[in-house]
């Protein structure tokens, strides 16, 4: 019975995993700045010799937007307000990642104008 029981918690663990793995957000690099969805804890921010974990989506694009413009926009920060409540713990399948890169990319397209 112990051993049913076992097998049953260790494949809803393998099942768990597999979900998350699939439903992460994928890797976003510009200019080489990077944002990774490391594990259901952590979206880390990497670039310019520094490296930050973050609990929430909205402070990762936060500092990545930082890292790539020098400085945050308030425009930025009204569009980064839509993953307040994004932790690393959910699913992130239906963020639009395009629609997160377009608007990092804002920024870098205002400044050569």
């Amino acid at each position: 019975m112990t051993t049913n029981k076992n097998k049953r918690l260790t494949d809803s663990k393998y099942i768990a995993k597999k979900e998350f793995e699939a439903n992460k957000l994928k890797e976003l690099t510009i200019k080489g700045i990077s944002l990774t969805h490391a594990d259901k804890y952590n979206f880390i921010v990497e670039g310019n010799n520094s490296r930050g974990y973050f609990g929430i989506l909205k402070a990762a694009l936060r500092r990545f937007f930082v890292l790539l413009n020098g400085e945050i926009s308030i425009a930025f920060e009204n569009f980064a307000d839509l993953y307040e409540d994004v932790k690393p713990s959910m699913p992130c399948n239906l963020i639009d990642i395009e629609n997160i890169k377009k608007e990092l990319l804002k920024g870098l397209e205002n400044e050569k104008a």
